[in-house]
């Protein structure tokens, strides 16, 4: 779900959107634009807004950023946000069970039907199991943390309703995340978000002394050096899952298996990004078996279809020379493989054990953990470079570093400047759920919307690197 820097960007657009409707109250025949400015309807505001986006701004509303937008916070519901979403426990058992309980709420209201496609209200928890506690810990925790909001209810505007999952069910995906991990992230406001960049730098000039005042002679003036500028353009994709519950499932049940519940969701979130950041295309046809449409690999381009063909090394099918290639796969990427704080191998774990099989240079993690900041997921380092395994690094691919389903017994490396590739996150996590009469069944849909881009990487700018036709026996 945002995160409390886009919920202020949810407040600015309210605030738009209102301003456009005050604007078009003279020419609005309907009486809408009145409705939305002096009584803040939200079937009022729906209609504005979606009447406003559907022409000026088409890429910056959706039907699915509606519970966000109608929902905009107050200062009692940041504040709310905040003990949610933004803190971790981190040894606090009211505020673990506060998020525990939240998290419940949002899974057993959802498979139960009580949460459409809107924001969630009161009526849609009274009766729950844990509800009462919910409320309960949500008061003390704000009347220890909040000292300034009161906590009497809705009237005060602090009312306590689960909407967006918790910062342990955040934190279990981001745990869960590897390859991911190493690249930055930011929040999109919108569905389509242009993120401006600094491009090239300017350059200085060796200047000699001037001894004439010609201001029209060109030729004795400094020369021009403007710097450039640039900026990445991320497209919110959808990835999603489904998972089946029967109808038979009781509120007791659902609540018993919440850990489960989130831990899957969270891990199945996690592999779908990692799968796609490592073997992601757009096109379908790097691999044989991703151009199936629905293929979550079709979400966006990732890192070995990014790879300029210049920057990949064949190792040969052997094992003999692993370190002058991992160097010369280094060398592809010029100054963006200097540093190797920035960088990071991404390995299969065949490949990772043929590396140590292979690599006296290696140091493994034990060696030098105590001393070092370690990323998720690291298990070693080779030159100072991290080395990353991922089960999602193919171990099926012929010679030429693709699936063809004929020869299966390679594998690649991955060598990328960590600094050059960036996610956009437009929601983190949502879930709906939905009715199956026929087979007796609830359909519980957890889907989160994101993007992932490169920052200067192009034709002629190699950021990431790719060794394959790698030996796996």
């Amino acid at each position: 779900m945002p995160l409390l820097a886009k919920e202020n960007n949810i407040l600015e657009l309210q605030a738009k959107l209102k301003e456009r409707a005050q604007k078009a109250l003279e020419s609005d025949p309907e009486g809408l634009t009145t409705e939305i400015v002096k009584k803040g309807k939200p079937e009022a505001f729906r209609k504005i807004a979606r009447h406003e986006f559907s022409t000026a701004d088409a890429a910056g509303w959706d039907d699915e950023d509606e519970p966000e937008i109608l929902g905009a916070p107050s200062s009692a519901k940041a504040a709310i946000h905040e003990i949610t979403v933004k803190q971790s426990p981190n040894g606090n058992e009211v505020l673990k069970r506060f998020q525990d309980l939240n998290d419940s709420l949002i899974i057993v209201a959802a498979l139960f039907g009580n949460i459409g496609k809107r924001a969630p209200v009161r009526a849609d928890f009274e009766g729950l199991k844990g509800f009462g506690e919910y409320q309960r810990l949500g008061r003390h925790l704000m009347s220890t943390q909040f000292k300034g909001l009161s906590t009497g209810g809705s009237a005060t505007g602090l009312e306590f309703i689960p909407t967006n999952f918790s910062a342990q069910l955040i934190d279990k995906w981001r745990l869960a995340l590897r390859v991911p991990s190493l690249f930055d992230r930011i929040s999109m406001p919108t569905k389509v978000y242009k993120l401006p960049l600094e491009g090239i730098d300017p350059i200085t000039f060796f200047v000699a002394e001037n001894t004439s005042d010609n201001l029209v002679d060109n030729t004795t003036h400094i020369p021009p050096s403007t710097p450039g500028t640039a900026n990445i353009t991320f497209t919110a994709k959808k990835l999603a899952l489904r998972t089946v519950w029967s109808e038979e499932s009781d509120q007791d049940s659902i609540i018993n298996m919440g850990d489960y519940a989130r831990n899957k969701i969270g891990q199945a979130l996690a592999n779908g990004d990692e799968d796609v950041d490592i073997n992601g295309d757009t096109a379908g046809t790097m691999d044989s078996d991703s151009g199936t449409a629905g293929h979550r690999r079709l979400a966006w381009s990732g890192l070995r279809k990014l790879t300029n063909a210049g920057a990949k090394v064949d190792f040969g099918n052997v094992d003999t020379a692993w370190l002058t290639n991992l160097r010369a796969m280094r060398m592809k990427l010029g100054k963006y493989g200097v540093q190797p704080s920035q960088l990071a191998l991404i390995v299969s774990v065949k490949g990772y054990l043929k590396m140590l099989a292979n690599i006296p240079e290696i140091q493994t993690l034990d060696k030098y953990g105590g001393q070092a900041v370690i990323l998720t997921g690291e298990l070693g380092r080779i030159d100072g470079i991290p080395i990353i395994p991922s089960e999602f690094v193919r171990e099926d691919l012929n010679a030429s570093g693709v699936f063809d389903n004929v020869t299966t017994d390679r594998t690649i490396v991955i060598l990328v400047n960590r600094n050059q590739f960036m996610h956009g996150d437009r929601s983190l996590m949502t879930l709906r759920s939905y009715e199956a009469p026929l087979s007796d069944q609830l359909y519980a849909i957890a889907k989160h919307r994101l993007d992932f881009q490169t920052v200067e990487g192009s034709a002629s700018v190699n950021v990431v690197s790719v060794g394959f036709n790698v030996k796996t026996t």
